[in-house]
């Protein structure tokens, strides 16, 4: 489906050991957060019964603040633009011994998952990047790292200097790689805004405040979830019917943003929003 128009960025993988450092010092200062019922993955596991033989956030009580005191996107942006101030305590934290043992160890691991994962996120963000069209920010490149120390199908796409990171967790191969096309749409969909009348409904202040923080926050959840929608529809040939009704769930404007999302792509996308049924 490639566009000979639109200029595919270049498509790197990393293995970041910034992100390495900043998920460890997480687990070991109580970052508990998981998805999956089975529990964390073993990798993961096996890491935190490491850290967790002492007292980091004695030791580290800056690094323990930071960490519990911002949120993830946030920190993550930090270490990735490398910021002068950066996040307290992570480099001392990082030249410990059994840190540098870990991510030597731990490297190996996100080699092989990077290596399985490389074809399906260049398949992405090359269908993505065409998909969208003249409405795709112009990013350098495009840069996937694994973080086998997160939470199950938990990610994070954001844009520093140009260069567009998908950070994934373990699980990013299930599920039609929607991860990894979520992540990627949340940097590729810079320039689609929800329409303000639907952000100002009352009946969205409780789900904004509780989940999403901010307005903003929100609008974007909802763009890219609409584009992803729009994407499986028309990229994959799936029908979107009950994705959309489970959708609506979390986002009841779901339907209308799509339709929004779609009158903003070129007008040969030929995709048509299932109407909403009443039972």
């Amino acid at each position: 489906m490639e566009n000979a128009c639109v200029k595919i960025p270049k498509l790197e993988t990393k293995n970041s050991r910034e992100v390495f450092a900043l998920f460890a010092a997480l687990n070991a200062m109580g970052y508990d957060d998981e998805n999956n019922p089975k529990g964390i993955s073993l990798v993961r596991k096996r890491v935190r019964n490491t850290l967790l033989k002492n007292d980091w956030s004695r030791k580290y009580p800056q690094l323990k603040k930071a960490t519990n005191g911002y949120h993830l996107w946030h920190l993550l942006n930090t270490v990735l633009a490398k910021s002068e101030k950066g996040v307290p305590g992570l480099s001392e934290f990082s030249k410990e011994e059994s840190i540098q043992k870990l991510w030597k160890t731990l490297k190996v691991y996100q080699e092989k998952e990077t290596k399985q994962l490389t074809p399906l996120f260049k398949k992405e963000a090359t269908n993505l990047v065409n998909f969208i069209d003249e409405l795709a920010p112009k990013v350098r490149k495009l840069v996937l790292i694994v973080n086998p120390l997160d939470a199950y199908w938990r990610g994070y796409g954001l844009t520093i200097n140009n260069v567009g990171y998908v950070i994934v967790g373990p699980g990013a191969a299930d599920n039609e790689n929607e991860l990894i096309r979520h992540e990627l749409l949340h940097i590729l969909a810079s320039k689609f805004q929800v329409p303000a009348s639907i952000l100002d409904d009352q009946s969205l202040k409780q789900l904004t405040m509780n989940n999403y923080g901010d307005g903003n926050v929100l609008g974007r959840e909802y763009i890219v979830r609409s584009l992803s929608l729009i994407y499986q529809s028309e990229i994959l040939g799936k029908d979107v019917s009950e994705a959309i009704k489970r959708e609506e769930k979390d986002f009841p404007y779901i339907r209308e943003v799509m339709k929004f999302a779609k009158a903003k792509l070129k007008s040969d996308k030929k995709i048509t929003i299932p109407a909403e049924t009443k039972n």
